[in-house]
């Protein structure tokens, strides 16, 4: 059983959620895993936290170049395709959601979100 659903069983009140493992988004369709953990043990691991009744998510940062990924978002075919690959991913796994890290490179094409400005639409990136 991987880390998180032997953590989680040890003190499931401690957790509200657990994020199991990582994907990057390398295209508008394509989600690649992060690591080399076999699908077996992955599906295994979500369902070993969620006997415990902890909710499960997966993380998806962005694998592309700088600023690709905003316009991924920007375009709504690609925003779409990127939207089907995340449900498709949180279906094949039977998690609750998928979380989503896109916020430092997709905006500001560095890595390093710009400090210029508030907030838009509840993202922590700014626009430069």
């Amino acid at each position: 059983m991987a880390n998180g659903a032997g953590v989680a069983g040890l003190n499931p009140a401690l957790f509200s959620a657990v994020s199991e493992f990582w994907f990057h988004a390398v295209s508008a369709p394509v989600l690649v895993p992060a690591g080399t953990t076999p699908d077996a043990q992955l599906a295994s691991s979500v369902a070993g936290i969620r006997s415990h009744d902890v909710p499960v998510t997966i993380t998806v940062t962005d694998g592309t170049g700088g600023g690709v990924m905003a316009s991924i978002l920007s375009n709504s075919q690609t925003r779409q395709q990127q939207e089907q690959a995340r449900s498709a991913l949180a279906v094949r796994y039977h998690v609750c959601g998928v979380d989503t890290e896109i916020e430092n490179r997709a905006f500001t094409g560095t890595g390093t979100p710009s400090r210029r400005g508030r907030p838009r639409g509840g993202c922590r990136a700014r626009a430069p």
